[in-house]
């Protein structure tokens, strides 16, 4: 599997992690899916050279720009563990962008 992103991902959702910790518009349901994405994600980004990251300010923030780079990711290259990843951020991203 060929995907480019998944340093780029743990990163933006260690940072969304960092940060909820602060927000309390977090909803504990949208904490447990960021530490679930947060956990693949670094599973997946094992090993992998690291890249910079232009780090947001916020949680939202964090979610939109890991949504922007799992939507150019190919379904079809992706494991069952990086699928799942995709999910969990887009859905993060509907629930917390629509706040």
């Amino acid at each position: 599997m060929s995907v480019d992103g998944f340093y780029e991902v743990f990163v933006l959702l260690d940072q969304a992690s960092d940060l909820m910790v602060r927000d309390e518009s977090i909803s504990g349901a949208a904490a447990l899916d960021i530490a679930a994405g947060h956990a693949i994600a670094s599973d997946l980004a094992a090993g992998l050279d690291e890249a910079p990251v232009e780090l947001p300010s916020s949680v939202v923030g964090c979610l939109e720009q890991a949504a922007r780079r799992v939507m150019r990711w190919e379904p079809s290259e992706l494991s069952t563990e990086a699928l799942v990843l995709v999910t969990i951020v887009l859905q993060l991203r509907l629930e917390l962008c629509r706040a």
